[in-house]
């Protein structure tokens, strides 16, 4: 297995609201994700810069690589690692570039959801002034957040907005920094819940279902936004419990919207529950891969162990194309 992630420091050590690359790895979250690739995969080596991963890739044809590298400051970075293994034609798990760039792109994604037949909060993409007026046909409150930003990135819980002059206001406060457009969506009262699916390579999967929470006050989150002050404290105020609500219904629709993307070994999605129905925010294809992250920790409490997980995944890539291949 060779495993692409950054690895490095952040560029700003005092995280803000500004930061721009929460969702790139650490020094510590590689180390993590390669103990546990190596739980489940006896041969893990582990690529850094993407120059040397593309000096090497004519060697890896007996390898799967698992891209797992973000970057920042450009909205096609998530399909890098990916885009690469596809010139040299190469097995990589996850998604192909452009369901990584749908995924990435929260108003694009939506179309992908209803496609499947699942809920999604309304929503504007704003891009230049004239498009905030899009704004009023919303229900506020709303909640103003990058378009194609992960991990909380430019989220704040300021970011929900009452009226149609704060949004519009912050909307376009906020292209300044985030060029790519803003996305404006009705907000959704209720419990933050996450669905984790990972596949195997007969087609079948494991699946869980999870509810965030603030440990000192459960229901905080009821109401608020989790914002990169809550996701980055040093002390992991934030937990998961187990979560009821998946029906027959909503996972055919879901295993439907994984077949719509093409090429999905895992899945995220994220929502809120309101009302008794789930109502997804986001796509998450390629989710960040510790132990204690939202897409393994809610298989783990579903009763799925990480490693097995891994080996499913990393089998399912190994399978494709009809290449000779043993773990």
């Amino acid at each position: 297995l060779a495993l692409i992630t950054e690895g490095r420091e952040r560029e700003n050590s005092l995280l803000s609201l500004g930061s721009r690359d929460l969702d790139m790895t650490t020094p510590e979250q590689a180390v993590h994700i390669r103990d546990l690739m190596k739980s489940a995969v006896d041969d893990v080596t582990v690529f850094s810069d993407l120059a040397k991963f593309i000096r090497q890739a004519p060697k890896l044809h007996n390898t799967v690589v698992w891209p797992h590298w973000n970057g920042s400051r450009n909205r096609n970075r998530t399909s890098y690692a990916a885009a690469i293994c596809e010139i040299y034609g190469l097995r990589y798990v996850g998604p192909d570039p452009y369901a990584r760039l749908i995924a990435n792109d929260k108003s694009l994604s939506k179309v992908f959801l209803r496609r499947a037949g699942l809920e999604s909060p309304a929503s504007v993409l704003v891009t230049t002034k004239t498009q905030a007026d899009l704004i009023s046909a919303l229900r506020f409150p709303v909640i103003v957040k990058p378009n194609m930003e992960g991990s909380s990135i430019g989220i704040d819980q300021g970011s929900i907005c009452s009226t149609m002059k704060e949004a519009k206001d912050l909307a376009l406060r906020k292209l300044g920094n985030f060029p790519e457009g803003m996305i404006v969506e009705e907000f959704v009262s209720g419990p933050e819940v996450f669905i984790s699916l990972a596949f195997d390579k007969g087609g079948t999967f494991r699946w869980g279902c999870s509810e965030r929470i603030v440990r000192e006050e459960s229901s905080f989150l009821i109401n608020h936004v989790y914002d990169y002050n809550l996701k980055f404290s040093g002390d992991r105020r934030v937990a998961l419990r187990s979560v009821d609500f998946m029906t027959d219904e909503l996972l055919s629709k879901i295993v439907q919207l994984t077949a719509d993307l093409k090429t999905i070994d895992l899945i995220r999605l994220d929502g809120r529950l309101w009302d008794g129905k789930l109502h997804i925010i986001e796509i998450t294809p390629d989710p960040l891969m510790t132990p204690y992250s939202e897409f393994l920790g809610t298989l783990a409490l579903a009763g799925h162990e990480p490693a097995l997980v891994i080996r499913d995944i990393v089998e399912r890539a190994a399978a494709r194309r009809g290449a000779n291949f043993e773990l």
